[in-house]
């Protein structure tokens, strides 16, 4: 082997050991670790995107140099994206007619030449303009910025009244009027009936907000947005309604029996329930319905100055009454039993109500109908007097009656009587000389009656005819007072000619 060559192997065995000593060969450059792109993306990316959002942000900038934000409203005015010029002339030209759109979507216009109106802004809008930075445009995209603005308006008042009193929303005919909730009878029960809103307009508050929008230069109204509909006063919900059902539904349980003296009707609900109105938060009764209710019991009950059947004794069954100075008789007082059946009826609770009776009669359904078997019973043509007490003849005897003669013409009337009120010591002073009885029982307003006149001494036959009384039932002294001390002021009086 040659020096040179072992000269060799000797450094590389030197190398060796000095690698494995821990010390480097300085003859042999390190090699750097490239950088990772990470790091350089962290900065990168954040620069990138800013300068993409500056360029946005920038560019649209230069768009609203000029013009107001997107959000931007004078008023009710949109003005966004539009310069200074281009509002002004929006202003001055956009606008040349009054829009009005009806709750019902119907629309009528104004032409604005025809109330002459003029408009130009009184405040700086430009300052408005000029206080918008173009570079804060992105945080106006959307919202409102509202700006309140001064707009100087001209027109004809009185004109656009004119036209607004012409409108077809206010002189339709198909107008109709809010109704209040209200009770109704629907079937057999009371129940609430919803208001209805109707279409009617308020001129006054019309006016008022179209004067104020065309002030304000606004040109589209819409009145469903606007307080001008007459409404209802009262809504289902209202607390005094559903207290006032609830009054009346407590009376459906209530009956009265009307007591019309030997005869009954009832009133249940089924016959007041058409009675029924509301006054405040209480149920009322309708008092022209309730007497048109005892027109029909009167007409079915009452007997007062009608004809009727009379077992006339000696001739059996004829007709009596029924004249205008008849005296006896059912005669319903229509106006207390009213006011009685009210009272029962409000009162909540079942009663029985007595009628009232103008005219009283004693009986009902007897053999002589509301006569009964206790009356005195007087025949012209037989100038003959019975009294009955309980079906049995207590007295008879002949009278005589109103004188029949051309000379004087004074006949008792014929009717169905009653004993008005009975009187002692009677001086009749009307008619002739003046003459006195002991025993006075009148029966009828033309002051016939029965008694005592002991200026006679001899009664019956045809004396009457023309020397009989004024009208009176003359009778001799002894029978009169019989009957005076045995009679009750209310027993029937019939007078008949058979």
């Amino acid at each position: 082997m040659s020096d040179d060559i072992k000269k060799n192997e000797n450094d590389l065995n030197n190398n060796e050991q000095s690698s494995s000593a821990g010390e480097p060969d300085v003859s042999y450059p390190i090699r750097k670790k490239k950088r990772s792109k990470a790091i350089h993306l962290a900065w990168i990316i954040p620069a990138a995107a800013a300068g993409v959002a500056a360029g946005v942000i920038i560019g649209g900038a230069q768009n609203y140099n000029n013009k107001f934000w997107k959000d931007t409203y004078f008023g009710d005015m949109y003005v966004g994206g539009k310069t200074v010029e281009e509002v002004n002339e929006a202003l001055k030209s956009d606008n040349k007619e009054l829009k009005i759109t009806t709750r019902e979507g119907n629309i009528e216009t104004i032409a604005l030449d025809d109330i002459s109106y003029k408009s130009s802004f009184s405040t700086d809008i430009q300052a408005i303009k000029d206080s918008q930075s173009p570079y804060a445009w992105f945080m106006h995209n959307s919202g409102e910025n509202v700006y309140d603005v001064d707009i100087n308006t001209s027109y004809d008042e009185a004109a656009l009244n004119e036209k607004l009193a012409n409108l077809n929303c206010i002189i339709s005919d198909s107008i109709q009027d809010p109704t209040d909730a209200h009770l109704a009878l629907v079937g057999d029960s009371f129940t609430i009936v919803e208001a209805t809103e109707g279409n009617r307009i308020d001129s006054e508050k019309l006016n008022s907000v179209i004067s104020q929008a065309v002030k304000s230069g606004v040109f589209d109204v819409n009145l469903s947005d606007s307080d001008v509909y007459v409404t209802p006063k009262v809504y289902g919900n209202d607390a005094d309604l559903n207290t006032t059902l609830k009054n009346i539904n407590a009376l459906k349980q209530n009956t009265v029996k009307l007591n019309l003296h030997d005869a009954e009707e009832t009133i249940d609900y089924s016959v007041f329930k058409d009675w029924i109105h509301t006054e405040g938060t209480q149920p009322v009764l309708d008092d022209e319905a309730i007497l048109e209710y005892l027109n029909g019991i009167a007409e079915k009950y009452d007997t007062f100055q009608t004809q009727r059947d009379f077992q006339a004794t000696g001739l059996g069954t004829i007709k009596v009454g029924g004249g205008a100075q008849d005296s006896y008789g059912f005669l319903l007082d229509k106006e207390n039993t009213k006011d009685a059946i009210k009272e029962a009826i409000l009162s909540g609770a079942s009663d029985t109500v007595d009628c009232y009776w103008t005219v009283p009669a004693n009986h009902r359904n007897q053999p002589n109908g509301d006569i009964g078997n206790t009356y005195v019973e007087i025949d012209i043509s037989r100038q003959h007097m019975w009294y009955y007490i309980n079906g049995e003849l207590f007295t008879d005897t002949d009278v005589r009656t109103g004188t029949e003669s051309s000379a004087q013409w004074t006949p008792t009337t014929e009717g169905v009587y009653r004993i008005l009120w009975k009187q002692r010591d009677k001086w009749f002073l009307q008619v002739g000389d003046p003459c006195h009885s002991d025993y006075w029982m009148p029966f009828n307003s033309r002051g016939e009656g029965i008694h005592d006149a002991t200026w006679y001494s001899t009664y019956g036959g045809n004396l009457y005819k023309w020397a009989g009384s004024h009208g009176c039932i003359n009778t001799p002294y002894s029978i009169a007072k019989l009957i005076y001390e045995n009679i009750e002021a209310g027993t029937p009086v019939i007078v008949y000619r058979s």
